[in-house]
């Protein structure tokens, strides 16, 4: 018995030194790769500050407006994952005085949006606009507990628009999609362990942290690059961080995690003296959970159709929406602002969404605004 009480307490020792053992890098990656490995969660952003400077009084007119309504908007939510083929993501955006839900549910083969945000969608268009008539909001009900397949909806688009990045949407694999998420995560982390000093992780009181630079952002930029040169296939996921960083004079995003509950927050802080941005500060923070929910897939009794799409916000406007040719154009004055937002956003925006944007933007302009805004885009 004293020589089974001795190994006992030789086996208790022995796991607290290698507890002990483990620096704040060790811990932080370890962490990391369980919160990664989790098949649900929940997450939540806080837009905390924007500050700009120089510019004219329209713009820091407009910013000021923008930021007043940023700070006053809270996004939370949930994630799902029962398996490697079905997901669910439940968002609530709180914004205006309104709460406005995105339910997606999805599988390998195809995605789907719940129709619960369009009531509220159309009390904040109604509000914005400054009417105060009655809408018929009749047709909206009827759409209650049905869902749009996105894809098919974007094969819709594309086939009346011509629109190739909503083909594009039409052809997503979200199973790749996640899996070019996790290699990516995966790469990353390899990084921290190989080639990230451990004096830049730290611990105090059961908080690990670690504040991402420039440089390691960049990194990411070559994570992407090495993946889709080795798959192809996720050459559509990248995202053009290095145009972005090109832009940018400081970029740092404070990261810590809980070690007991392994809670992420991300502090970001970012500025561009090029484009008058003193400051964009937001944090976004995520818990994983074992809380995993199952997650059925719509059947087809369940989804709503474009025709009925189109009616019901027609009849919830007073327009005609079955028309999507888009007869109407922007004025001069919008078109001005349109520019400025382009010209301070195009940094961060891949080739692909520069494209969307001229795409969506091309039935409400002239000949002559489309050449100024593909100009701006593509310079």
């Amino acid at each position: 018995m004293k020589t089974m009480g001795k190994l006992a307490s030789l086996a208790l020792a022995t796991t607290l030194l290698a507890a002990c053992g483990q620096s704040p890098k060790d811990e932080y990656i370890g962490a990391m790769e369980d919160a990664g490995d989790a098949k649900a969660g929940t997450f939540d952003m806080k837009f905390k500050d924007i500050a700009v400077s120089g510019g004219d009084s329209q713009t820091t007119t407009m910013i000021n407006m923008v930021k007043s309504q940023l700070n006053d908007m809270k996004i939370s939510g949930s994630y799902s994952m029962p398996d490697d083929s079905k997901y669910a993501v439940d968002v609530n955006v709180n914004a205006m005085g309104q709460e406005i839900p995105f339910n997606v549910i999805g599988d390998d083969k195809a995605m789907y949006l719940s129709t619960a945000f369009l009531s509220a969608v159309m009390d904040i268009t109604q509000s914005l606009s400054g009417s105060s008539a009655a809408v018929d909001t009749s047709k909206l009900k009827e759409l209650d507990g049905k869902y749009i397949d996105l894809q098919q909806f974007a094969k819709d688009s594309a086939e009346t628009t011509g629109s190739s990045v909503t083909a594009d949407v039409e052809n997503l694999d979200m199973k790749q999609l996640l899996a070019y998420q996790k290699d990516l995560q995966k790469e990353f982390i390899k990084y921290l362990k190989d080639d990230v000093d451990d004096k830049r992780f730290e611990e105090k009181d059961g908080k690990l942290s670690f504040t991402m630079n420039k440089d390691d952002i960049a990194k990411l930029d070559d994570i992407q690059a090495k993946l889709a040169k080795d798959n192809p296939d996720y050459e559509q996921f990248k995202v053009n961080i290095g145009d972005m960083l090109k832009e940018l004079d400081k970029v740092n995003i404070q990261t810590v995690i809980d070690s007991k509950t392994k809670k992420q927050t991300y502090d970001v802080d970012i500025a561009s003296a090029k484009n008058n941005i003193d400051a964009v500060k937001f944090t976004i923070s995520t818990t994983p959970s074992d809380k995993v929910k199952e997650v059925t897939v719509p059947t087809s009794d369940q989804l709503a159709t474009e025709e009925q799409l189109n009616e019901a916000m027609g009849a919830a406007t007073g327009t005609d929406t079955t028309d999507t040719t888009g007869s109407t154009t922007i004025t001069d004055e919008q078109f001005k602002t349109l520019l400025k937002q382009a010209k301070s956003s195009k940094a961060s925006m891949s080739k692909a969404q520069r494209k969307q944007a001229l795409e969506q933007y091309k039935p409400y302009l002239t000949d002559e605004q489309y050449t100024k805004l593909e100009k701006v885009l593509e310079d």
